[in-house]
């Protein structure tokens, strides 16, 4: 499914994996996350970026990781407040890896993400 990118970001695809990003188990909300991350931009969805959103939260550091490195792959097009607030909050994390990663998401989203940190230091 990687490999096809966007064209496989189908409804009824995104969804399974929408799903699977609640999994008990780490390895399957891990692995759900990076196959969002390999559609591409297609997978920017309000819901999809929801569920990345909660899964910067997860009790799982390779899940934390993997959603910032989604949100990075996703570009300006999940540069929204909600998801730079999350990322924002991910660079005090106890993994130095989840740290960049939510570093490197943050500089991905260009000049979007820079908006909402101005008046932060002023």
């Amino acid at each position: 499914m990687g490999r096809l990118g966007e064209a496989a970001a189908q409804p009824e695809i995104l969804a399974g994996l929408l799903q699977r990003l609640d999994d008990s188990e780490r390895s399957v909300r891990t692995a759900a996350t990076q196959a969002l991350g390999s559609l591409g931009e297609a997978a920017a969805r309000h819901e999809i970026l929801a569920g990345l959103l909660q899964r910067l939260d997860d009790s799982d550091f390779n899940v934390r990781y993997a959603a910032a490195q989604v949100l990075r792959n996703l570009g300006e097009a999940a540069a929204r407040p909600e998801i730079l607030a999350g990322l924002l909050q991910r660079l005090d994390a106890a993994d130095p890896n989840v740290r960049s990663a939510a570093a490197q998401a943050l500089g991905r989203l260009g000049e979007a993400a820079a908006r909402p940190t101005t008046g932060r230091f002023r």
